[in-house]
């Protein structure tokens, strides 16, 4: 296999991830090529990145949990080890549920915001990586069921998602739509809980 047939042999995979939603296949798929880039005598480089990328999502969507984490582990320091600062970071914000198998959200959310705070400290904008930060963010939340937290802690977030260009992407939306929705059910949850009925309904 070329080298410019390894790198197209990739839009498969993310099309089967964002278009198909087909999270089993996605993962086979990505596997398949992680091994067929390493069979071709190629090193590490934005293309396993994003093989990898995909092959780890997949697995989280399939709740393939104790594998994620193990996995997730290990690529992070070897990220952290050769200064792949872009996939570091990308793999602690985007994964940090895998701290909640053994219940330290408190470690999660430590652990996003030492993430995002290496990447671009002063930058404005608001990317993948921003992104990614934000669900895992309200999902920590949601398992602490910190309902009360999630308008103070995470609206602003919301709003900057939902007018940066990343929120237009259409493969993109049907993520964060979920955990979108998930963020409002948890704030209709504390609502509910406080008598707020007309904010529940």
């Amino acid at each position: 296999m070329a080298l410019g047939a390894a790198v197209t042999s990739t839009t498969p995979c993310t099309t089967v991830f964002l278009l198909e939603h087909d999270f089993r296949r996605c993962f086979e798929l990505a596997k398949e090529l992680e091994q067929d880039w390493h069979a071709m005598g190629y090193g590490e480089g934005w293309e396993t990145d994003v093989i990898r990328h995909f092959n780890l999502a997949s697995q989280q969507m399939l709740g393939l949990w104790k594998d994620l984490s193990s996995r997730v582990e290990v690529l992070t320091k070897n990220a952290a080890r050769t200064g792949d600062k872009f996939q570091e970071v990308s793999l602690r914000v985007r994964f940090a549920i895998r701290h909640l198998l053994v219940d330290q959200a408190d470690v999660a959310e430590a652990d996003i915001t030492d993430a995002l705070a290496s990447w671009q400290p002063s930058a404005d904008g608001f990317g993948n990586q921003s992104a990614w930060a934000l669900w895992t963010r309200t999902r920590v939340l949601l398992y602490q069921r910190e309902y009360g937290k999630l308008h103070e802690a995470l609206d602003a977030d919301w709003l900057r998602m939902r007018r940066a260009l990343i929120g237009r992407v259409p493969a993109l939306k049907p993520e964060w739509f979920h955990v979108y929705g998930t963020y409002f059910l948890g704030r209709a949850i504390d609502a509910r809980d406080h008598g707020r009925h007309s904010e529940s309904a």
